[in-house]
């Protein structure tokens, strides 16, 4: 009885499962709805991504482009449109608009964490950069200069930078620290274009030319951007929770001061761009006119390059704040011959160096700068950017307007000018790569 028993049991559990799984039943086949999903299924994830690198891409190609340009527009106003208006008040059109491009990312990123607005702000930024430039078209007044060309431009840059760079995080993670390393090579490439169309505009003294072809690269680009992005999360754009092991200790900050030698960094590095085409235009020669677009091409395209190579180092190698601190130092180097020699054939060489570091620092900044404060807060590095771009929006904006008032209110005030960056530029990356170099040191 008991051998018939068992047979017939083990007869219906042979008819109630598939075959094979007569060991395990939790093993069995599951469900179509449950099963992995086929290759195609995995095509979109991949292609927004691409979408949204292009969309990033293309906002950089502004967002770095228009203010790196401030330089020839600079010495434009300064010798040639408004000789009569001192150089504080020109330079405090694009200090300004950094300031406010600086402002912009920080309250955006404050304000961006729901998925469903991300197109509304990048639209918002889109509209308030043309609407700047088409006001230049129509009146070229100081005031109107500092309103478009400076604070709305510097907004809508802002925005869009933002909100790219948090769209596209959602493709890794929510990483925006890492993300923010991206395109780089982008942005410097924009500002090549900006410049030499700016150039040659400015050249037969015709800005609203240069404004208006400014005004068709923007619609170009931010436009399609707009329908390019893609964000890969839709649950939450929040940024992702710190790695508590990973974070650095009180004692390091209070011990090695990292931050305040990153706010030096970027107080400095914009002022060779932004005032070396009016100091080179002060020494005579044949190519007085030409040089600053040959000094900046040169400066922008060697940044091109550090840009796209510095993100694929491997950072157990060379750790991010060592590269800054490497580059802050070369770039500081770079300077020191032009206290001496503002002429051309000093000024190209020095700008391939200085480039080199400017491209350098300006992928890796914000992940040195937010690694050094996130011990004092959560939220993670992603969580920090917004500080890192009130701070240095800002301090790049004192460094502006401070290197024209140095100028303006020294005699020698090109040599003190030089001299303050060389020193700023050399004691910021001895302070972010110093730390490094000390650990290395006492592993040896």
């Amino acid at each position: 009885m008991l051998t018939s028993s068992s047979h017939r049991t083990a007869s219906n559990a042979m008819r109630s499962h598939p075959s094979g799984t007569l060991d395990h039943a939790h093993t069995e086949t599951p469900h179509a709805r449950h099963a992995a999903a086929p290759a195609d299924s995995l095509v979109k994830p991949s292609r927004d991504r691409a979408h949204t690198y292009a969309a990033h891409a293309l906002n950089l190609f502004n967002v770095y482009g228009i203010p790196l340009t401030s330089g020839i527009w600079l010495e434009y106003y300064f010798t040639s449109s408004r000789p009569s208006i001192s150089l504080l008040a020109v330079s405090s059109v694009f200090g300004t608009q950094l300031a406010c491009l600086g402002l912009a990312t920080s309250t955006t990123l404050r304000l961006h964490h729901r998925p469903k607005y991300w197109r509304v702000y990048m639209l918002i930024g889109t509209l308030f950069v043309c609407g700047a430039h088409l006001g230049l078209l129509v009146t070229s007044d100081l005031w109107v200069l500092v309103l478009c060309q400076g604070a709305l431009t510097g907004l809508g840059l802002g925005m869009l930078g933002a909100v790219s760079l948090r769209v596209l995080s959602t493709h890794y993670k929510h990483n925006v620290a890492v993300t923010s390393t991206l395109c780089g090579s982008a942005g410097f490439f924009g500002a090549i274009v900006h410049s030499t169309l700016t150039w040659i505009c400015l050249r037969t003294d015709n800005p609203g030319l240069a404004h208006g072809l400014a005004l068709s690269l923007l619609t170009l680009t931010l436009f399609p951007a707009l329908l390019l992005a893609r964000p890969g999360d839709y649950k939450s754009l929040q940024p992702r929770q710190p790695n508590r092991d990973a974070l650095p200790s009180t004692s390091s900050w209070r011990v090695y001061p990292v931050s305040p030698a990153m706010l030096l960094t970027t107080t400095a590095l914009l002022i060779p761009p932004l005032h070396l085409p009016l100091l080179l235009t002060r020494h005579p020669g044949p190519n007085r006119a030409d040089a600053g677009l040959y000094t900046l091409l040169t400066l922008y395209g060697t940044a091109v390059l550090t840009s796209a190579f510095v993100p694929r180092i491997p950072p157990r190698r060379l750790s991010s704040s060592t590269l800054c601190g490497v580059a802050g130092v070369v770039a500081g180097a770079a300077t020191v011959p032009l206290v001496w020699m503002q002429s051309l054939g000093v000024a190209v060489p020095c700008a391939a160096v200085y480039g080199a570091a400017l491209g350098c620092v300006a992928v890796l900044w914000v992940t040195v700068f937010s690694r050094c404060v996130e011990a004092f807060r959560a939220g993670g590095v992603g969580g920090l950017v917004d500080v890192c771009g009130l701070v240095a929006g800002l301090s790049a904006a004192g460094g502006v307007v401070g290197a024209a008032a140095l100028l303006q209110g020294l005699e020698s005030g090109v040599e003190v000018l030089l001299g303050v960056v060389v020193g700023g530029l050399v004691l910021g990356g001895l302070g972010m790569g110093g730390r490094d170099f000390v650990r290395r040191w006492k592993r040896l």
